[in-house]
């Protein structure tokens, strides 16, 4: 008679390999460490222990963000331009709405589908920024004044602040501050 090994007591592991995965995958999606945890099930201090501890778990989490890093590095600014693009050109797309009903036999049947086709109007916000940063010479949402000159002062013997009644001196250093 052959013999199987005894059954193990106690709990199923919390650390399996498809936990790590959901990590790694989320780390390498852009996703913070705390997302990343969260969307496994796995606490706080359980993911620090392992990222401390366990060398292989930091060489999975440490390539996970470099592909984050090497998508980010080559691929943000692409996707950032065509997204632009199309808040620029606007866009369209179809809405399909399905209407179901349950049937005699007790299966769901489609009884109405309705495909609405869209259109986003190009975004004014999108326009302006891409305008502005793209030729400020002729596109700009602030205007600079630039002065430059001399001030010359002429100081005549006998005449003095303390001469200029004090209701005098309190308009004059309104008027400076714009009051």
């Amino acid at each position: 008679m052959e013999q199987t090994e005894p059954k193990k007591k106690g709990r199923k592991p919390q650390w399996t390999d498809t936990k790590v995965e959901i990590m790694c995958k989320a780390i390498a999606d852009g996703k913070s460490y705390k997302d990343a945890f969260t969307a496994a099930r796995v606490s706080k201090a359980t993911f620090y222990k392992h990222l401390a501890e366990d060398s292989d778990f930091q060489d999975r989490v440490k390539k996970a963000e470099q592909t984050y890093q090497e998508w980010y590095d080559s691929q943000l600014v692409v996707d950032c331009k065509r997204s632009l693009l199309e808040l620029i050109r606007g866009y369209e797309w179809d809405e399909t709405t399905t209407e179901t009903a349950t049937g005699k036999d007790g299966k769901e049947a489609v009884t109405k589908k309705k495909v609405v086709h869209k259109k986003a109007a190009p975004n004014p916000t999108a326009i302006i920024f891409a305008l502005c940063n793209r030729a400020p010479g002729e596109w700009s949402n602030k205007h600079i004044q630039e002065l430059s000159g001399k001030i010359e002062t002429e100081t005549k013997p006998g005449i003095t602040l303390a001469n200029v009644p004090d209701n005098l001196l309190a308009q004059v250093i309104d008027a400076i501050n714009g009051k």
